[in-house]
C-alpha cells in the first residue's frame, strides 16, 4: 500500500516506522492548526482561553499523552507569542472575538482531531500485531484528509492570523523546546540508573569502578567524539556519586573477587551504551538545528533502552536502596 505516494511494506519494521513517522507529522500539522486558531482569537483573550481550556480539559481524560502535549502547546503559544491587546475587539457587543463564527465551524474538527490522533498513537504504541495494518493505514489517510479540511476552513482567515503574528516557525520553535525538555528528562533518568548501578555494586569498590570505567570508555571508543557533553555528564555523575555517597566498607564482601551483584549489573552494559549513543545524537540535533522528527526517533529508542535498564536493575533495587540509593541524589 502507499503512504504519501510511497509504497510501503506493512509487514516490515520499516513499514511500521513509516506509519509512525506519518502520525508524528500529522500531529505536528494538527498543532499548527491549534496555534493558528489561537492567533485568530487573540483579539479576545477570554474567548481564546475558553476554547483552549475546553479542548484540553473536556475532550479526553487528564494524563493522556496527546492531551498533555496539547496543554504544553497552548501554554507555549500563549506565554511566548500571544500578547493581550490594549484594545480588545468585540463583535456586535456579544463579548466574543471577531473570528468567533469561523472558529465555531471548526469545533468538531478539533475535537475529532484530538480523539483520532489519540487512537492512532495508542495503536502504534502496541508492540504486538493485534491490529490490522491496512485498516490503520486507511485511518491515517482519512485523518490526513480531515486535517486538510480543517486547514481549508482556517485558510479563509489566514491574513488575520498572520497579521496577529502567526507563523509555522512558531511550531518548530515549540517542537524544539519540547524535544529539549525531553532530552533533559531522559538525561536525568540515565543519571539515576547509573547511580543505582553504582550503589548496587558498592559491596566491592573495584567492581563498581570497573563498571563505571567500562561504561565511559566503551561509549567514547565505539560511538562518540572526544569532548562530548554527554560523556562529560556521565563522568561527572560517576565522580559526584562516588565521592559524595559511596563509602568503602570496612569489611568488603567478595564472591570470587567480584561484587555479589555483578551478575545483575553486567546485562545492562549494552543498554547503557545504546542510551548514551541516543542521548548524544539528540544533543547534536538540538545544537546543530537538526530535524526534530529525526530526534524523536532516537528519543523513542532511548526510552525503550532505559526501560530495559530499569527492568534489569529492578531485581537489585532493594539492595541499592539498602546501600543508600535514592532518587533525590540526582
Amino acid at each position: 500500500m502507499a503512504l504519501n505516494g510511497i509504497k510501503i511494506d506493512l509487514r516490515s519494521a520499516s513499514g511500521k516506522k513509516d506509519m509512525k513517522d506519518e502520525v508524528i507529522r500529522l500531529g505536528v500539522e494538527f498543532s499548527v492548526s491549534v496555534a493558528e486558531s489561537m492567533f485568530l482569537l487573540c483579539d479576545d483573550i477570554r474567548t481564546m482561553l475558553f476554547i483552549s481550556l475546553t479542548l484540553w480539559k473536556y475532550v479526553l481524560p487528564e494524563g493522556n499523552p496527546v492531551v498533555e502535549r496539547l496543554f504544553l502547546l497552548i501554554h507555549y503559544i500563549y506565554s511566548k507569542d500571544i500578547k493581550p491587546k490594549n484594545g480588545v475587539l468585540y463583535q456586535n457587543g456579544e463579548g466574543k472575538s471577531a473570528q468567533w463564527n469561523l472558529i465555531k465551524t471548526t469545533w468538531n474538527d478539533f475535537v475529532c482531531g484530538i480523539i483520532v490522533l489519540n487512537r492512532l498513537v495508542l495503536v502504534l504504541r502496541v508492540k504486538d500485531c493485534s491490529y490490522d495494518d491496512r485498516l490503520l493505514l486507511s485511518a491515517i489517510a482519512k485523518y490526513k484528509q480531515e486535517l486538510k479540511n480543517l486547514e481549508g476552513k482556517l485558510r479563509s482567515a489566514k491574513d488575520v492570523s498572520e497579521a496577529n503574528g502567526f507563523a509555522r516557525e512558531t511550531i518548530k520553535d515549540f517542537a524544539k523546546q519540547e524535544l529539549k525538555d525531553e532530552v533533559v528528562r531522559l538525561g536525568v533518568e540515565l543519571s539515576l540508573y547509573i547511580a543505582q548501578a553504582m550503589f548496587l555494586l558498592c559491596d566491592d569498590i573495584r567492581s563498581m569502578l570497573w563498571l563505571c570505567y567500562k561504561l565511559w570508555r566503551d561509549a567514547g571508543r565505539r560511538y562518540i567524539y572526544p569532548n562530548s557533553l554527554v560523556l562529560e555528564r556521565v563522568l561527572r555523575v560517576i565522580h559526584y556519586v562516588y565521592f559524595k555517597y559511596i563509602e568503602p566498607k570496612n569489611g568488603v564482601y567478595r564472591n570470587g573477587g567480584l561484587s555479589v551483584q555483578i551478575r545483575l549489573a553486567i546485562p545492562t552494559w549494552e543498554n547503557f551504551d545504546d542510551v548514551i549513543l541516543s542521548l548524544n545524537v539528540l544533543v547534536l540535533v538540538l545544537r546543530q538545528e537538526g530535524r526534530c522528527a529525526s530526534g524523536r526517533n532516537f528519543m523513542s529508542s532511548m526510552e525503550e533502552q532505559l526501560k530495559k535498564v530499569e527492568e534489569k536493575l529492578r531485581c537489585g533495587k532493594v539492595v541499592s536502596e539498602a546501600n543508600g540509593f535514592r532518587r533525590e541524589i540526582v
